[in-house]
């Protein structure tokens, strides 16, 4: 609508000079319909404008090279859309805001209203609509990160182990943190490493960083000279960040070297990992003591684990040690508090069950009972070749070291939850597979999760989907006590493409 103010006001009433109707008096001496039709205020404004927007990441252009960020319909779109109107600023901008169109038609429309001095000093208002149209336009970024053979900075993540859990537990860190989110693209390197390309160093510093802070690993740096312009002295260079986590995993035996005992001091040479965070945790099964080996701690005197194929054994006896001298001893000492029992445990092999029982002593007294499958390391038949091992008196040498408690395998078929992967270009990763690290080791990592509250910290759990929900929610639960994740734990994954399918 347009509307004139007069300047300064009259008594009585006047004749409009055109076409005779009684009007206010104001300067120009015309009414609103012939003031309209004489005048346009908005005659000088852009009425088609023109939006570059980047079809993978959503950001807005402003010229002549910024790439901003802006919801639908926010302030800070409606600003953008303003800077963008030529012929605005001779005007008095008074209001503004958009107008809804279909999300689909690529259009933006904004009503302004505006205020310009005509005729005789008379101020005049009016409200017109300018139209956006957005169009496809590939950021600087995004176009780098579509050329897959270019990056700045390379972070490359390497755990040489048969079995890298704690390859799979940083990957899940990452993706819950979104420390890669300003990668370039990464590639999967066999079984034991990935790869993040990065187009800035900050960034991939950044991840490396992160990585270190969270897993028992070394870090090494290195630059490769691309170019060297010799009259602006400039150099152009990539990076490269290697991080090597330690090649021990949760539920390794290890065979510590005496230095190393002496110096933790509460637990013996054969201990079992529990658990992997920026350091080892350790676990006597002899005596329930537990210790903590940081990452500098490890580099600086390396051990490997006993790496052999794990038994199955079947429990026919298990007698917890419950004397209370013994827990206080072994409290005193750094027990495992309540997470550990010592236990007298008589097992058979499930491969040869007509063998003799064989003893050994447990840190898994409040797990196991008889008749339960547990799964360790048979010394007795293992092939091995280990420095610190050869070096003992077969005295000292335990016949069997036990791991974990083994559930049904029928509970993986039961599952109601997954997680997500790192997406990747090249490689289609699914649960199955692993992405080239072994559905076997994967499974394993899933199963941990189940058994360790503290291990799941850390990870983001996904409701699985309606229909595979309800196929599980048919299958019969187990009957030997196997570990659930309750549905307090999941959380519910956004997929646009099935709420379409639901809604059709």
């Amino acid at each position: 609508a347009l509307v004139a103010m007069a300047t300064a006001s009259a008594p009585g009433q006047m004749q409009c000079c055109e076409c005779g109707t009684l009007i206010d008096p104001n300067p120009t001496a015309l009414c609103l319909p012939c003031l309209r039709n004489r005048v346009d205020i908005t005659e000088g404004l852009q009425r088609q404008c023109v939006l570059s927007v980047c079809p993978k990441c959503a950001r807005i252009l402003q010229p002549p090279n910024h790439w901003v960020t802006a919801e639908p319909e926010s302030k800070e779109l409606l600003a953008l859309c303003l800077k963008r109107i030529r012929g605005l600023n001779k005007v008095r901008l008074v209001d503004a805001g958009f107008v809804w169109t279909e999300p689909h038609s690529r259009r933006l429309r904004v009503r302004v209203t505006v205020q310009a001095e005509v005729l005789n000093g008379a101020i005049a208002e009016q409200t017109c609509e300018i139209e956006f149209t957005l169009q496809s336009h590939q950021c600087d970024h995004c176009n780098r990160s579509a050329a897959r053979d270019y990056w700045r900075a390379l972070v490359q993540l390497r755990q040489h182990s048969p079995h890298p859990k704690t390859l799979l537990y940083l990957e899940q860190l990452v993706l819950k943190h979104q420390a890669h989110r300003d990668c370039t693209g990464v590639k999967r390197c066999g079984a034991n490493g990935l790869d993040f390309f990065f187009a800035q160093r900050q960034d991939a510093k950044r991840l490396a960083d992160f990585l270190a802070a969270h897993s028992p690993s070394r870090c090494q740096t290195s630059e490769t000279l691309v170019s060297h312009d010799t009259h602006s002295n400039v150099f152009n260079y990539k990076y490269t960040f290697c991080i090597e986590v330690a090649p021990i995993c949760k539920d390794d035996v290890v065979c510590l070297p005496p230095p190393v005992a002496r110096k933790l001091s509460s637990v013996g040479q054969f201990c079992v990992v529990y658990r992997v965070t920026d350091r080892l945790h350790l676990v006597d099964p002899r005596t329930c003591r537990t210790a903590e080996v940081t990452g500098k701690q490890f580099w600086q005197a390396p051990f490997q684990a006993l790496q052999a194929k794990l038994s199955d054994f079947t429990v026919t006896n298990c007698e917890p040690i419950e004397h209370q001298q013994h827990q206080q001893q072994h409290a005193a000492a750094g027990g495992g508090g309540s997470r550990f029992l010592s236990a007298d445990v008589w097992l058979l092999t499930d491969a040869d069950l007509s063998s003799d029982e064989v003893h050994c002593r447990s840190h898994l007294g409040r797990l196991l009972s008889c008749g339960d499958t547990a799964r360790g390391l048979d010394l007795r038949r293992a092939n091995l070749n280990h420095a610190e091992l050869d070096r003992l008196v077969d005295s000292k040498v335990p016949d069997v070291v036990l791991v974990k408690k083994v559930y049904a395998s029928s509970r993986r078929s039961q599952r109601r939850w997954r997680l997500r992967r790192l997406e990747e270009a090249d490689v289609d990763v699914d649960d199955d597979d692993s992405g080239g690290q072994g559905g076997a080791a994967y499974q394993e990592f899933l199963d941990d999760l189940e058994e360790d509250k503290e291990l799941r910290r850390g990870v983001n759990i996904y409701k699985e989907r309606l229909a595979a929900a309800a196929a599980s929610a048919a299958v019969s639960a187990g009957d030997d006590g196997a570990p659930e994740i309750g549905l307090d734990e999941m959380l519910d994954e956004l997929n646009l493409d099935a709420d379409d399918a639901a809604m059709e």
